[in-house]
């Protein structure tokens, strides 16, 4: 005795999901969460440095411009006409040293002095030292006390193919560069180069920042 038709399409009909029907879904699942997570992740990876950047051109920044006005305030005290008493553009021991008067409380001219510090894996930290003058010392001023010295900028790149801190002068129209000069010979030059490249996230492959400035003495006598 056969089955009613009714019975039949009942069968036929009857829906469910497979076995493979959910390997299927849960393999479609997990690759459009792994592709959110991928994008998500380089979204979120490209903000940090985005923000890491921001936050080393806010220290970067205004430190260079503090040189700057350091630089261009810079007084030849020994009438030798050098503004700058002391370079070394050598990368192992980069030093600049000038006398500026930028602080009104004390008296005389300060002594600045910038140098490399903490030196790893071809990062180093630029530092600044600041001497007083001796007071009454003037007008051959000394500076005898004991310097107080201050971080600039962190992560300074030292594989640069240019000096940190070099001279420039020009002799019969072509460009004269200094790169090492004290007292003999002296740090005679009407420009102080400044080419600063700091790595803002030293462990990723982030843009390097770089500051290059000219800076024009303005109490220099060449």
């Amino acid at each position: 005795m056969s089955r009613p038709p009714s019975s039949r399409r009942r069968l036929t009909d009857e829906s469910g999901v497979t076995l493979v029907e959910v390997m299927v879904a849960t393999l479609i699942t997990t690759l459009v969460a792994t592709i959110f997570y991928s994008v998500f992740y380089n979204f979120s990876s490209d903000v940090l440095r985005q923000e890491q950047r921001a936050l080393a051109l806010e220290q970067v920044r205004p430190a260079v411009a503090s040189m700057i006005l350091e630089l261009r305030q810079a007084l030849d005290i020994d009438l030798d006409t050098a503004v700058v008493a002391a370079l070394d553009a050598d990368w192992s021991q980069v030093e600049l040293v000038f006398y500026s008067d930028r602080f009104t409380a004390t008296e005389g001219p300060e002594r600045f002095r910038y140098y490399l510090d903490d030196c790893a894996a071809g990062l180093c930290t630029l530092m600044r030292e600041v001497t007083p003058a001796d007071v009454g010392s003037g007008p051959n001023w000394t500076h005898t006390a004991t310097p107080g010295a201050t971080v600039v900028v962190d992560s300074v790149m030292t594989d640069g193919p240019d000096a940190i801190f070099s001279g420039v002068s020009w002799r019969g129209g072509t460009e004269d560069v200094t790169l090492l000069c004290n007292t003999s010979p002296a740090c005679i030059f009407e420009i102080l180069r400044i080419r600063l490249r700091v790595d803002p996230e030293p462990d990723a492959d982030s843009r390097v920042i770089e500051i290059r400035e000219d800076v024009r003495f303005r109490n220099a006598t060449t």
